[in-house]
């Protein structure tokens, strides 16, 4: 399955969502300040989210959901007032940051089970890991940016699910997933 050809968004229906993220926000950090309605594809799928805030190279947020029973109108919204003010890494954003701020919102594919640590494909496969009740989840990107290898991927997201890597003999539920990623660089947001 190639998930970014099944689920498309429109160059119209990246912005409408890209402008809902950063309203929901505002809104949050305004008071009054109003949402307006948005018109995008795939509004109504209940596709997990994660949304990511940039300032400069530097991360400011990032929170999301891998499941879920909310449309992604209301997810989407959802998620990025939680990474803006609810990410426990960080300050919250204030709205003296928004204009610096880059949203980055990745949509999830369905997760599909991992029969063998070679199904992973690093940069396009996303990765989580499960046992006895824990959970560590990675973006693609993730291990990409990090310059990791399978193994690695595997024993960082056994930490981040608060386990040692010796749980690996107990072979731990893996699933993979791929995104589709959108981002309002600064090239982007200058054409709205």
């Amino acid at each position: 399955m190639n998930f970014n050809r099944e689920i498309m968004f429109s160059d119209s229906s990246k912005i409408s969502m890209l402008n809902l993220a950063r309203e929901a926000i505002t809104s949050n950090l305004i008071e009054h300040y109003p949402i307006g309605e948005m018109e995008f594809d795939h509004k109504k799928d209940k596709l997990g989210v994660f949304v990511t805030l940039r300032k400069g190279e530097e991360l400011r947020g990032c929170i999301g959901t891998i499941f879920t029973d909310l449309p992604l109108y209301e997810l989407l919204p959802d998620m990025a007032i939680a990474s803006a003010s609810r990410d426990p890494r960080f300050f919250p954003v204030t709205i003296d940051e928004m204009d610096d701020i880059v949203i980055e919102i990745s949509v999830l594919s369905p997760f599909t089970i991992i029969e063998k640590n070679d199904d992973i494909i690093i940069g396009q496969h996303g990765v989580m890991l499960e046992h006895l009740g824990k959970r560590g989840v990675f973006l693609p990107e993730v291990a990409e940016n990090q310059g990791w290898d399978i193994p690695t991927i595997i024993e960082q997201l056994c930490y981040k699910a608060g386990l040692t890597p010796d749980i690996i003999k107990d072979k731990p539920r893996l699933q993979k997933f791929e995104t589709i990623k959108i981002s309002d660089d600064n090239s982007q947001r200058s054409s709205y």
